[in-house]
């Protein structure tokens, strides 16, 4: 069954492969062989599972035993002992780095229809494991372990010892089997991953804090080095548990299964490591923006950037895992291509969304944290710069979701950009205010100003403007040097207490809006 996972790799991929005319009918006229032997990936994963299911006649079929007797029991028992030997010393490619051509591997230094797909360490040599193009019964090509390799198993084994591991396990351990592999090789194996992690964890950290003491001075190239701690533990895990699998003589077929998620594991450190790495950078570029007072001015620039590298590497991570697997990624590619056409029919909001996001980052008229007027009624703090939308938090506290795309096309009024704040006000005087008291209003409300470091005069801030039906205007323009709206009202607090006083002080008062009262009659 451990194989038979195997295999699905090489299904996997022939459903994805593209075909040409040329190849379709050269398809029909000769069909795939039934066993799987179209590819040096198919032939190894055929055996595997054969033996496994210890079906081995089947076994036999991807040997090459031309030059051997037919007898039937003689080429099964070779399989037998094949599959024998590759437990004990054999070590096979796993499957991401086997060939999924029919052609082979071509870049060698091997004839065109011979794979070297692993090793079989016997005494104090290694002996390479070699598969072989030939042509079947019906004039098929086919790939089958070679008869070099086939011939030299019966003197393989006779140098080759029983694992390491069956000496400390007992018989029942080793003969009772489960998918294919005894079960003491299945406890082996986890109880060896879990002492992979742990010693490189602990030898990484021991490493780690060695140099926190002796080079590292600044937190952050701290934190640069604790980046590396999980994603390199699990790199290492990775090969040493690999390594002693090897050592210990672990089944071929556990080595085999577990040697394909070696390869997607490392993948996925690497992939950890780039990911911390970049939240890492992105905080020192932050800090740095900080101290120079340039954090808002690219902080949406920084968390876009951020966020579609850590997409291109969860992109690109999967693509790798997924080629590891045996998926023809080329292919899949094309046919998203091909389907690009048609998704951007499909999903033109979407894009249209993606769009302004990217205008909103170049054109930068907002950034994270700005207090801004969106339109016409909406108000509030920018709370997230999204890929499809942006989220404003309102002054009722609630959140609002607007599309990027719509956002663009938006008038915005930003708040957060002013250098100053205006206060403005028109006080109305009644009428009985001699011309002396409204001048030495005037006067005393333009020295509140001048007395108040945080308004801006230009030139007088309180000028005498007009009259009205109930009252005399004096008109008050000043702008208060702050962007903190908070701060402003503090300002304009004490300023409007101050003008209460000085109205006081020249005689003036404050008029009250007229009231005009109808008879019931009129009103009616």
């Amino acid at each position: 069954m451990i194989a038979t996972l195997l295999l699905a790799t090489v299904t996997a991929e022939a459903q994805l492969l593209p075909k040409n005319t040329t190849q379709e009918k050269t398809e029909k006229d000769k069909p795939s062989d039934p066993l799987g032997r179209d590819t040096p990936r198919g032939t190894v994963a055929g055996f595997l599972s054969a033996v496994s299911d210890n079906d081995f006649e089947k076994a036999a079929q991807y040997l090459d035993t031309r030059s051997i007797s037919r007898r039937s029991r003689k080429t099964a028992d070779l399989a037998k002992d094949f599959g024998t030997l590759l437990d004990k010393g054999g070590r096979i490619n796993p499957p991401a780095m086997l060939n999924g051509d029919t052609s082979g591997k071509q870049n060698d230094d091997l004839p065109d229809d011979t794979d070297k797909i692993g090793t079989i360490h016997s005494g104090n040599k290694d002996v390479d494991v070699l598969l072989q193009r030939i042509a079947d019964e019906t004039n098929q090509q086919i790939w089958v372990f070679s008869t070099q390799t086939v011939s030299q198993i019966a003197v393989l084994q006779k140098n080759i010892e029983d694992p390491l591991i069956n000496s400390f396990l007992p018989s029942t351990l080793i003969e009772d089997k489960w998918y294919g592999a005894p079960i003491g090789h299945w406890l082996a194996v986890i109880i060896i991953f879990i002492l992979s992690y742990g010693i490189t964890w602990i030898v990484m950290r021991g490493i780690i804090r060695a140099m926190h003491h002796l080079f590292l001075k600044n937190k952050t190239g701290k934190n640069v080095v604790d980046a590396f701690i999980a994603p390199i533990s699990l790199y290492l895990a990775v090969w040493v548990f690999g390594l002693s699998c090897s050592y210990a003589g672990i089944t071929i077929l556990l080595r085999q299964y577990f040697g394909q998620l070696n390869v997607i594991i490392a993948w996925v450190a690497l992939a950890l490591l780039l990911w911390r790495l970049i939240d890492v950078f992105a905080s020192m570029i932050q800090k740095r923006l900080s101290r120079n007072g340039r954090f808002k001015s690219f902080s949406s620039i920084i968390f876009f950037t951020r966020r579609i590298t850590k997409f291109f590497f969860v992109v690109l991570t999967l693509i790798l895992i997924l080629d590891n697997l045996g998926v023809d990624v080329t292919a899949g590619l094309a046919a998203l291509g091909i389907g690009g056409i048609a998704l951007a029919l499909g999903a033109q909001k979407t894009l249209e969304n993606f769009i302004g996001s990217v205008a909103i980052i170049l054109d930068h008229p907002i950034h994270i944290g700005d207090y801004c007027k969106i339109g016409d009624n909406t108000v509030g703090t920018i709370e997230d710069i999204g890929m499809r939308s942006t989220r404003v938090r309102t002054n009722d506290r609630t959140v609002i979701t607007i599309p990027n795309g719509t956002l663009s096309t938006q008038q915005i009024e930003n708040y957060a950009r002013r250098d100053r704040i205006l206060m403005t006000n028109k006080l109305r005087i009644r009428y009985d205010a001699r011309p002396a008291q409204v001048k030495d209003l005037v006067n005393r409300i333009n020295e509140i100003f001048a007395a108040t470091p945080q308004i801006i005069q230009d030139p007088l801030a309180a000028r005498f403007t007009g009259f009205i039906p109930e009252a005399m205007i004096i008109e008050i323009f000043v702008y208060v040097a702050t962007a903190d709206f908070n701060e402003f009202l503090r300002v304009q607090q004490d300023v409007m207490l101050q003008i209460m006083d000085a109205v006081e002080a020249s005689g003036c008062s404050f008029a009250l809006p007229i009231q005009t009262f109808l008879p019931k009659q009129a009103q009616a």
